[in-house]
């Protein structure tokens, strides 16, 4: 297998009023394959200083998800359409300049 091998844990922190609502005990873990070092695209978008932490963990991650169920499935009719967003998309990250010093 030619893909890195991730486990993600998604856990219920607070909600949208900072309490928690149902069981606060609430959280999903399940493995996911991904082409890319998802640490290395962490790092560098950490790196371009764009946004906080939090913030771009949750960009790179949550799109490197998608963007990779979407690369699987690229003929499905679901996803097809998207594939030349995804590709700009990309291509306009990697760009970005780095605001850090």
């Amino acid at each position: 297998m030619d893909q890195y091998r991730y486990k993600l844990t998604l856990e219920r922190v607070a909600g949208k009023d900072g309490v928690v609502r149902g069981n606060a005990d609430d959280k999903i873990t399940f493995e996911a394959y991904n082409h890319d070092d998802l640490f290395n695209i962490l790092e560098r978008q950490k790196a371009k200083g764009l946004w906080d932490d939090d913030t771009a963990a949750q960009l790179a991650i949550g799109f490197k998800m998608f963007a990779e169920v979407a690369l699987h499935h690229r003929n499905d009719p679901l996803f097809e359409p998207l594939m030349p967003h995804i590709k700009e998309f990309i291509g306009r990250l990697k760009a970005l300049p780095s605001n850090s010093q």
